[in-house]
């Protein structure tokens, strides 16, 4: 996967297990984009759909992690505050959430 327009970028898409928002978070990822991917969805396996998509964009070569829970509670203990305890790697992803629910924001 070759980073292009979207190079620095961050996109988090909501829905993005499956159907147009699957679609849109892997045309995302090929313009060089990092994800993160949103969906409260499994499969028939009970895996999440959203962790099925980053591993998608993964081995595409692309950077991308899978949240599976609100994106924003009102209590503040949504994916946010999951994302911060994960450490640096996950610092840009959280960073951009607390910034916008939805959308493309650089990551410099």
């Amino acid at each position: 996967m070759s980073a292009q327009r979207l190079s620095g970028k961050v996109a988090i898409v909501t829905g993005s297990g499956r159907g147009i928002g699957r679609s849109e978070a892997l045309t995302l990822a090929r313009e060089g984009a990092k994800l993160v991917v949103s969906d409260f969805g499994s499969n028939s396996e009970g895996k999440s759909t959203a962790e099925i998509v980053a591993a998608e964009i993964r081995e595409l070569g692309g950077e991308a992690i899978a949240i599976s829970e609100d994106l924003m509670r009102s209590d503040g203990r949504g994916a946010p505050s999951r994302l911060r305890s994960q450490g640096s790697a996950a610092s840009t992803f959280s960073s951009t959430m607390r910034a916008c629910a939805v959308g493309i924001r650089s990551t410099s």
